[in-house]
């Protein structure tokens, strides 16, 4: 699986509440699939590194091979720990591991 741009930060804009944001682009061969990132379960111990899950839900169309964006957005709880890292899988494998960085 292909993947490409992928980006993640902390929005710590005030008044909050903080607000985690994963976007990236995927491969798929019909413009109309979707790929969607879901929370991996069960999570790592070590909240700091985040496991999201990359979906792929086809939807017809015709056969052209497309770049689709997908994206995750988590509000943070006042405790929760920040992450530092997020680990893509697609069927269980990495596809991609990004560092997420801060937004003031």
């Amino acid at each position: 699986m292909e993947t490409r741009n992928w980006s993640a930060w902390v929005d710590l804009e005030p008044p909050g509440p903080k607000q985690l944001h994963v976007i990236g682009e995927v491969r798929v061969g019909t413009p109309t699939t979707k790929a969607l990132l879901r929370a991996h379960l069960p999570p790592r111990i070590d909240p700091k590194f985040l496991l999201l899950n990359l979906v792929i839900e086809p939807h017809g169309g015709p056969d052209v091979m497309s770049w689709v964006k997908t994206c995750y957005e988590q509000v943070l709880k006042p405790k929760d720990t920040e992450p530092t890292s997020v680990e893509i899988l697609a069927g269980g494998k990495s596809v991609a591991t990004v560092p997420v960085k801060e937004a003031h």
